[in-house]
């Protein structure tokens, strides 16, 4: 990884594609996400969308909420902000306590019909932009791809490209 000043700011990058799903660098929009490997030959991108969870949908809401926010309520105006805090534990937080794990929605995978060794490697994540990118050459072939979510059109978009027309083509596996 960079050794960049901000890295709340600053892109992060590698040298090399990821190895493992803790590695990959995400890409998200609050709905759909992904982890992005970069990888020149054979690329994997790890999918996710908001309703897939263990066990399906479920009704968080704490019954006991509204029975004890007048309660609540009294005790912060009085200044008893260790019973507000306590019971406000008890009655606001969701039902049950713990949330449930996210489910992979699957894999997509692409496989790249150029062959050969690459170089020049370089993977990064943009926090700014909340680009994802992989670049390197191949064969005199400089190839980028791009991925990135958005929010307001509720999409993720993969962009895969060359300086070689034509070079860029892929088949899906």
């Amino acid at each position: 990884m960079s050794k960049s000043m901000n890295k709340a700011t600053s892109p992060w990058w590698y040298d090399k594609p990821a190895g493992s799903w803790d590695e990959a660098a995400p890409i998200g929009n609050g709905k759909l996400g992904a982890m992005v490997f970069g990888h020149p030959s054979k690329e994997r991108i790890a999918l996710n969308e908001d309703s897939v969870w263990y066990g399906g949908p479920r009704d968080r809401n704490n019954p006991d909420a509204l029975a004890h926010l007048a309660e609540i309520r009294r005790a912060i105006v009085q200044g008893e902000l260790d019973v507000a805090h306590r019971l406000a534990a008890m009655a606001l937080s969701g039902v049950p306590e713990s949330q449930r794990h996210y489910m992979p929605l699957g894999d997509m995978r692409i496989e790249f019909a150029e062959g050969g060794d690459w170089s020049e490697y370089r993977r990064e994540l943009d926090m700014m932009s909340g680009v994802v990118s992989a670049s390197y050459l191949r064969d005199g072939v400089q190839y980028r791809q791009e991925a990135f979510a958005s929010y307001p059109d509720g999409i993720m978009a993969f962009r895969y490209e060359s300086d070689l027309p034509g070079a860029s083509r892929s088949r899906h596996a």
